[in-house]
């Protein structure tokens, strides 16, 4: 059976019966919307926790995005605004790459339609830079 942890003025948890504290109030981590969904992070109540140890009574739920449903826990409070803090980070160094990926492809299919042009050298580098500029720095 699983214990219930309620938050003290400190947010440190402390052990009480079940049902206690449960008015969520401060309940929330952080929050955040992102280019890859949305990130929150909230103290649970319950411990978490498998095969005993320290209560893992806070969780991190990525929503929507590449990283759908990605979840972490933590014991402390401290641990989940770190954890959030990473998420947040990695969700949206995803989506970046993602998009840079997109990119990359797109410049590889028109460098390959331009390929037939390569007879002048002079003017496929001039196309190409054009290119790059155009796709990975938005010019």
């Amino acid at each position: 059976m699983s214990d219930w942890y309620k938050l003290d003025e400190n947010k440190n948890i402390t052990k009480c019966a079940p049902g206690e504290g449960t008015d969520r109030e401060g309940w929330q981590v952080a929050r955040d919307q992102t280019n890859n969904g949305e990130v929150s992070t909230v103290f649970l109540g319950l411990d978490h926790s498998i095969n005993g140890g320290a209560p893992v009574v806070f969780e991190t739920l990525v929503t929507g995005g590449t990283h759908d449903q990605k979840m972490d826990r933590y014991t402390t409070w401290a641990e989940a605004e770190e954890g959030h803090r990473q998420v947040v980070e990695t969700v949206t160094l995803s989506k970046n790459a993602m998009t840079n990926l997109g990119r990359r492809k797109q410049f590889i299919e028109l460098l390959e339609q331009l390929h037939i042009q390569k007879n002048n050298p002079v003017d496929y580098r001039d196309a190409v830079g054009c290119l790059y500029q155009a796709i990975f720095f938005n010019k």
